[in-house]
């Protein structure tokens, strides 16, 4: 009787000592999409374990954001999901089991690491409770911000740019197009939270690709906030007026 009563409270000190984690083998946004892709198409990932980073983010040897970091992954990388993710209760946080792409393994919070195919918002746009543009709006989507796909329903694909926000926009006015991408994680380290301030959206191009549609976009918005929509082709028109302006050379006496 006696060593049951040890036994019984000895589980229970052991369930107290656990309460203030969960492990799981399946992060929380894996199930959320699994629930919402229900009699709708989900969204074929290359790889299904795929993380896309969307804010910069340390890495730590143990589930816990304490002591020094192994490393610091930036938006727009890719790692990946080890198959283990701890639940930190008393933050309403998750840390996940991760592998860099030079093989770095450790532990990372949730904010800023969405399981899911990467994509980017081309357009400013809300973002809308179901595949409806009548419907309820949720949120709102910057140019060049990185989110991932959830699920798609005919002209609409549902998004998730953050752990705390998701909804349904159009297809057309996302990519998931690698260059464009790129693009966006690049530009998104200096826009940061000013994304209509000039001088973060000049450093902003500067470091991107002209072939992209973000860049063209950015370019657009700047030259509206400065008034240099026709600078360069005034400048292109002045030098050639001004090459054929020039007299030509006198032929006499050759």
């Amino acid at each position: 009787m006696i060593r049951t009563r040890s036994l019984l409270a000895f589980a229970s000190l052991t369930l107290l000592a656990l309460a203030g984690c969960k492990k799981s083998k399946t992060p929380p946004e894996a199930d959320a999409a699994g629930a919402a892709t229900t009699g709708e198409n989900a969204t074929a990932t290359e790889d299904p374990n795929r993380i896309l980073v969307t804010a910069r983010t340390a890495i730590y040897a143990q589930a816990k954001d304490s002591g020094k970091s192994l490393a610091l992954v930036q938006p727009g990388e890719s790692v990946t999901f080890l198959g283990d993710s701890l639940e930190n209760s008393g933050k309403k946080e998750w840390y996940y089991k991760i592998r860099l792409s030079d093989g770095t393994e450790g532990w990372a919070r949730n904010y800023g690491m969405m399981l899911g195919k990467p994509a980017v918002s081309l357009v400013a746009q809300s973002i809308y409770q179901r595949p409806d543009f009548m419907s309820t709006k949720t949120g709102d989507l910057q140019v060049a911000q990185l989110m991932v796909i959830q699920a798609t329903q005919d002209e609409f694909v549902k998004v998730a740019p953050s752990r705390w926000k998701s909804g349904w926009v159009r297809l057309a006015d996302i990519s998931t197009d690698k260059d464009e991408i790129v693009a966006a994680a690049l530009a998104s380290r200096d826009l940061g939270k000013t994304p209509m301030d000039t001088t973060a959206l000049r450093k902003a191009i500067a470091g991107i690709s002209a072939s992209t549609t973000v860049y063209r976009t950015l370019k657009s918005r700047l030259d509206s906030l400065t008034g240099d929509s026709d600078s360069e082709g005034s400048d292109e028109g002045d030098s050639e007026a001004t090459e054929s302006d020039e007299e030509p050379e006198s032929t006499d006496g050759e």
